[in-house]
């Protein structure tokens, strides 16, 4: 059945605090195996290649922790706008994104 835009919220906000323990959780709950990311200028990216990519900032940036400013579910699409928060480093950078996810229900 399709989720509700509040559990889609829900969806987003549990993946999130699985970022911030390091995402050693289970990517499955939140993806399909034949999961498909699509970045500006960049090949497609598999589940395998956001496990890898997402467990790697994870290790490298330890003590993350992300701050949530808005959270937006329309239908089957949900954006958010926030920050990762890491501890002091000595370069100064700045992470900014605007993640969209859209989810499918399973026959759609």
């Amino acid at each position: 059945h399709p989720m509700s835009a509040e559990d889609n919220k829900a969806l987003i906000r549990r993946w999130l605090r699985m970022g911030e323990q390091g995402f050693t959780g289970d990517f499955n709950e939140f993806f399909t195996p034949d999961y498909r990311g699509h970045l500006s200028g960049e090949q497609p990216q598999s589940l395998i290649d956001l496990m890898a990519v997402e467990r790697g900032f994870a290790a490298a940036f330890s003590n993350i922790a992300y701050n949530v400013e808005e959270l937006l579910a329309v239908g089957d699409t949900e954006w958010s706008s926030g920050s990762k928060l890491v501890p002091p480093i000595p370069v100064d950078f700045t992470v900014s994104r605007l993640p969209l996810a859209r989810s499918r229900s399973p026959g759609s």
